[in-house]
């Protein structure tokens, strides 16, 4: 893939995910370092990337067009948008759910803060996102009704609740911890309600297999490299390989089993990838976890040996 520029489609100003960070004026997120292991494996650089912010409308037409090259986007795997809209997606690199926050003052005065008790159901929901589908789905299961409340952004449907348009947000849980942090106010409440659980993949179009074929092994990268106890630290070091010997983590690392043979990434693109970025522990903890602003727990995002859902095929 010849080394031009390499346009990236990000949602726009999700606080974690992704957002223009003021300190730097630099895109920043969990998304966008994927994006940027996904450039230093192609391309051994980040200096290709161009980010192209796009609305839950706009993602999948952008990426059919050639308008992007990689969706970095939030966007959950369905059959319908692989089969039908003609995208490809990588591996998850989040497992998450929608969930539903609403005013304390909005709810029942008496038993769990869920969904059913709110005293008013006007949903703030985003145009082009499975949102709608889910809360009709879950509300025919708990026997209640809502009114659709519509927007582009995020940031559109925070102020549309904020402002009192609507009375309750769903959003994926990782993104709506973040824009329940930006609003900067007590008295909203997360209900207990599990909306659903989906797996959230970076994007490409069906008619571009190779560059499918080399994000899905970028993503397997960063959750080979935590199980391996590989991370930037360590990769510094050199604690990583001293006790290997030259075994599985030194071709992991430089890729023996490439060598000589033709690949659209070439041997030692896992040792930039994790100089670069980290381990999938060093992404979720800088943007999400414990090292950022949003202290989130990483829930089913662990690896499958302590009961989360990552896990990788092996680099041999």
């Amino acid at each position: 893939m010849p080394a031009s520029n390499f346009r990236v489609g990000v949602s726009r100003g999700f606080l974690g995910l992704s957002e223009i960070d003021p300190a730097t004026g630099e895109w920043a997120g969990f998304d966008v370092d994927v994006a940027r292991a996904v450039a230093v494996a192609l391309f051994g650089s980040e200096s290709v990337l161009e980010f192209v912010p796009l609305s839950s409308a706009e993602r999948f037409e952008a990426l059919a067009s050639g308008e992007v090259d990689l969706g970095c986007f939030n966007a959950t795997t369905t059959s319908l948008r692989e089969l039908v809209e003609g995208v490809v997606f990588s591996p998850p690199t989040l497992h998450d759910g929608e969930v539903f926050a609403t005013r304390a003052s909005n709810l029942e005065d008496a038993g769990e803060p869920v969904f059913a008790r709110a005293k008013s159901r006007r949903v703030a929901v985003l145009n082009g996102s499975t949102t709608l589908v889910n809360v009709e789905q879950y509300s025919r299961e708990q026997g209640v009704d809502f009114i659709p409340v519509f927007y582009d952004l995020p940031s559109e449907a925070l102020a549309g609740y904020r402002d009192g348009a609507a009375d309750v947000v769903c959003l994926d849980s990782f993104l709506l911890a973040g824009e329940l942090a930006r609003l900067g106010e007590a008295g909203h409440v997360l209900l207990d309600d599990e909306v659903t659980l989906e797996p959230m993949a970076p994007a490409v179009s069906i008619r571009r297999p190779e560059l499918a074929t080399a994000v899905r092994w970028v993503v397997h990268t960063l959750v080979e490299a935590e199980r391996l106890g590989i991370s930037q630290e360590s990769l510094r070091g050199g604690s990583a390989e001293r006790a290997d010997h030259g075994g599985y983590v030194s071709q992991f690392l430089d890729g023996g089993h490439l060598k000589g043979r033709e690949s659209i990434l070439r041997p030692g693109f896992v040792r930039d990838v994790v100089g670069a970025v980290g381990n999938y522990a060093d992404v979720f903890h800088r943007n999400l976890g414990a090292g950022s602003a949003l202290n989130l727990d990483r829930k089913k995002n662990r690896l499958a040996q302590f009961g989360g859902l990552l896990h990788s095929p092996r680099f041999i």
